[in-house]
């Protein structure tokens, strides 16, 4: 009975001893809306009340998808001896979140702290889920289906064109980071763990292809607008994540997990983008111009630099 499970299940090395699924990230300030009520002044604390004179701080801005970012970013910071600042409020009327529901004609709250605070110099990155720009946020737009723009994608491109010359005149540098990997939305990764220690990987990872199909609306704002502004670039930090591999699996080549949903990088897996965001996010001279250009080619430059090491770290993790 025991040869036949393994042969039907692909076998079963390490099926009875899956590790247990890693849970939501704790800890982080400034990360929803309950975590802003338990502060007196949550605008100051987050973004802070006032500038520093002092190139390269990071201003961390969007959903949670922005909040996974804390970790490599928070470490880039710290070991350049530069301040993380990062807000999540989770509210329709802040950034990003009314930037896709409608027009937006001044600065909400997080915006204009940040206009207010940023020097020369420092660098204001925005993250969110790919899927706030389509009809459904965590399901895939399958491969037969042609993606084009909609209500969403337009109005979020048209906010950002109107606010962006705001953020740029404080002479900071602006960064677009394209969306990490979307599982598909009723997979188990436990599931997905029992399966890949028997060495069957096809029912939980997601193919390149897919995952850019997806993200096509994303992308084609973020780089719209790096075309059409200054020092607006834009970072993608799925080919580190996909290290090569034309899939990506939830499940690193040692059994570890590597989300701990069908759409959030587990702390582990969100550490391995250093490397990236040290490289694509050099520190700034004191008039607020880049010292190294990561832009256009040496932008995938960078990446393919990263992707030589990128598989070794992330069975590392």
């Amino acid at each position: 009975m025991l040869g036949m499970a393994g042969k039907v299940t692909h076998g079963f090395a390490g099926r009875f001893d899956i590790a247990a699924l890693p849970q939501p990230w704790t800890g982080i300030q400034c990360h929803g809306a309950a975590s802003l009520a338990a502060l007196p002044q949550p605008l100051a604390t987050c973004l802070g009340d006032s500038g520093n004179q002092r190139p390269g701080d990071i201003y961390l801005l969007g959903d949670s998808h922005a909040a996974q970012l804390t970790f490599p970013l928070g470490e880039l910071a710290r070991q350049r001896h530069r301040q993380l600042w990062f807000i999540n409020s989770e509210a329709k009327t802040d950034f990003p979140y009314a930037y896709w529901r409608h027009p937006v004609m001044s600065p909400d709250p997080i915006l204009a702290q940040v206009i207010a605070n940023a020097d020369a110099g420092d660098n204001i990155v925005i993250a969110f889920h790919r899927g706030r720009l389509n009809d459904k946020r965590d399901a895939h737009i399958p491969l037969a289906v042609a993606v084009s723009e909609n209500d969403k994608s337009r109005v979020f491109f048209q906010n950002m064109q109107r606010h962006l010359p705001a953020l740029l005149a404080t002479g900071a540098n602006v960064y677009l980071i394209k969306d990490s990997p979307l599982l598909a939305g009723s997979l188990s990764l436990e599931r997905c763990a029992w399966f890949s220690a028997g060495g069957d990987t096809r029912h939980c990872a997601v193919t390149r292809q897919q995952d850019l199909h997806t993200r096509w609306r994303q992308d084609q704002v973020f780089d719209a607008l790096a075309t059409q502004f200054d020092r607006v670039q834009v970072l993608d930090i799925q080919p580190v994540l996909y290290a090569g591999r034309e899939m990506f699996n939830p499940i690193d080549d040692a059994g570890g997990y590597r989300m701990f949903d069908t759409h959030h990088l587990t702390e582990a897996t969100a550490l391995t983008l250093l490397p990236y965001f040290s490289l694509s996010i050099p520190l700034s001279a004191e008039d607020g111009e880049p010292l190294v250009d990561s832009s256009g080619a040496d932008a995938q430059q960078v990446t393919d630099q990263v992707n030589l090491s990128a598989e070794a770290v992330l069975v590392q993790h």
